[in-house]
């Protein structure tokens, strides 16, 4: 089980602000309590620092609103009176972590500074070497021959894109053959067999591996691929609602449509998509969709990975999109420039190439690199054959509890700069249990830590994909309206144009007990409360 991180013992948390437990127990009910720190608004008085004032603002605010408690059905308000009257049922110590957060800043204190300087920035990102650096290059070519060995290949099958596809690895006893697994891996991977969750790992990418698990750089690939033992089959209902089964619409002027539903190499952030039934009739209406809808201008390939199909098949699917002129950007979502980069061969690139014309059609790939030791020289010679076709090759990252720690998604940013891959987005998914990354982390990487670097490399938009499965931009209007009593998980309420949407974050006392168990200095990530 995760450490949690506890500054203060959940009896001592509300000595923070000196004669708030005894004022609270006084109060006759939550109503009372409120007014009580509603009066404290218009005490607050000016502090050292102006913006942990503003800050206190809103926290009083948030202590003395009803319309928050009966919005989220968390009772806020009574824990604080049963901790202020010696109770702690049903209390937990994630809670009273972010508790003494809310109460540090309502003291007035100066907070914990602006984060790292640049000297300090340059020395963390040195932790994080990227799969292009000359070690990283002798240990994989170890790892290569190791698994070539193995499997029964030779140096030119490494290369062949249908060899390394019908080499994947996919069970269990093979796997622990090629890699050594820690205890943990291994009994997910059990769980993963006994539930029937789908995994597999290509030959490839199972020689980015460290030669042993725990070591310093690969733990974010190992966690992407390996299940962990809390894994569940997913459940899939079908199509949505109101739309061709194969097509779903993403925003007034872009849609996806879903040609095939089988993937390289699955993903432990991404659930494999629904068995749905891909016949060539329903393909071909699927792809006719987008002539009865002009207003659409963009279209996104994906559901699984096209780029599993025969070339043959990929060209029908582009030339079947590329007559409706009004479509100006076709995106192929595909993630076998990580994972398999030997699929782009001379006669795909050719392919490709023969859609893009500019400023009429834009041909894109949107990949996941998610850590910059996927960042390999195979990688980029695949990036930079797209690009020589005319392809746009876009990254939509993840941030996840292994790729999060200081300026370790700041590595990513510069090592995709340096391949030539544009940063379009990074997505943080909020239902996801593996990813496990509070909002507040996210935005203590982009102010103390993205925002040092050149502006290239720091130009992705974080965005928030909530359990609901809604996206929403990090920046709208959001606004923390609770904290859970029973697990310290912060709710947030966003207002967008498609309406409100309440969403659950991630604990900060369990994120930082993640970092702490791996080695990490809590002190590193001071001020993480004070982002809201």
């Amino acid at each position: 089980m995760t450490r949690v991180i506890v500054d203060r013992g959940r009896r001592e948390v509300l000595s923070r602000l000196p004669g708030l437990a005894e004022r609270l127990a006084g109060a006759a009910d939550p109503e009372e309590a409120r007014r009580l720190f509603h009066g404290m608004l218009s005490d607050l008085g000016s502090g050292a620092d102006p913006l942990r004032r503003v800050r206190a603002r809103h926290l009083l605010e948030l202590f003395s609103n009803r319309w928050a408690e009966e919005l989220t059905g968390v009772p806020f308000m009574a824990a604080l009176l049963a901790l202020a009257r010696g109770r702690t049922e049903g209390v937990s110590p994630a809670f009273c972590y972010e508790l003494d957060g809310l109460l540090d800043a309502l003291s007035g204190s100066e907070g914990a500074g602006g984060g790292p300087d640049e000297a300090q920035a340059a020395l963390f990102l040195t932790r994080y070497p990227s799969g292009i650096e000359r070690d990283a290059y002798r240990r994989r070519h170890k790892n290569r021959v190791r698994v070539l060995n193995q499997l029964g290949g030779s140096p030119s099958q490494w290369d062949d894109w249908i060899w390394q596809t019908r080499h994947t690895v996919r069970e269990r006893a093979l796997l622990a053959q090629l890699v050594e697994l820690s205890e943990e891996e291994a009994a997910g991977l059990e769980a993963a067999e006994a539930s029937g969750v789908r995994w597999s790992v290509t030959p490839y990418y199972l020689s980015l591996f460290d030669e042993e698990p725990g070591g310093l750089y690969d733990l974010s690939l190992r966690r992407r691929v390996l299940p962990p033992s809390t894994a569940a089959k997913a459940d899939y209902s079908g199509g949505t609602e109101g739309t061709p089964l194969l097509v779903e619409r993403l925003s007034p002027f872009s849609a996806l449509v879903k040609p095939c539903l089988a993937s390289p190499q699955y993903s432990c952030y991404e659930p494999p998509p629904p068995e749905l039934d891909v016949t060539d009739s329903k393909l071909r209406s699927a792809l006719e969709w987008f002539g009865g809808h002009p207003e659409v201008w963009e279209a996104v390939i994906g559901g699984g990975d096209v780029l599993c199909l025969t070339d043959s098949k990929v060209e029908g699917i582009l030339a079947g999109l590329s007559r409706y002129k009004h479509l100006r950007r076709i995106l192929i979502r595909s993630n076998f420039p990580v994972v398999m980069p030997q699929r782009f061969t001379a006669l795909l690139t050719k392919i490709l190439s023969r859609y893009v014309k500019p400023p009429q059609l834009e041909v894109g790939l949107v990949a996941r690199f998610c850590h910059p030791y996927e960042v390999t020289p195979e990688a980029v010679t695949a990036v930079a054959r797209l690009q020589t076709a005319g392809v746009t090759v876009y990254n939509e990252a993840l941030y996840t509890s292994a790729n999060m720690r200081r300026f370790e998604f700041a590595a990513l940013r510069r090592a995709l700069h340096e391949a030539r891959v544009v940063a379009s987005s990074s997505r943080l998914q909020t239902g996801q249990e593996r990813s496990a990354v509070p909002v507040a982390r996210v935005l203590q990487e982009y102010a103390e830590e993205a925002a040092l670097l050149p502006a290239p490399e720091s130009a992705q938009a974080p965005v928030v994909e909530t359990a609901a499965g809604i996206t929403v931009p990090l920046w709208c209007d959001r606004e923390l309206v609770s904290i859970r009593p029973d697990d310290g998980r912060r709710v947030y309420l966003y207002r967008t144009a498609r309406g409100v949407i309440l969403d659950t974050d991630a604990a900060l006392a369990g994120f930082l007990g993640g970092l702490a168990e791996r080695g990490e200095e809590i002190e590193d990530y001071a001020g993480l409360r004070d982002y809201i």
